[in-house]
């Protein structure tokens, strides 16, 4: 997740975080409470196959 200094602290920036980084920032928002649900696997708007292929190829590890 990436904070911007031109934003209030409360507004998360999602464009540099890359796949996994921002499913994991969903799953901590679930979990503080914030009435969200993961999507399954197949509805519109879930990643793809590929999209998990192509995160892979860029994945630090």
């Amino acid at each position: 997740m990436v904070k911007r200094k031109d934003r209030p602290q409360d507004v998360d920036v999602y464009a540099e975080g890359g796949l996994y980084e921002n499913i994991n920032a969903k799953r901590q928002r679930i979990a503080k409470g914030s009435g969200e649900k993961m999507r399954k696997p197949g509805a519109p708007g879930a990643p793809t196959a590929a999209a998990f292929k192509a995160s892979a190829k860029t994945a630090k590890r």
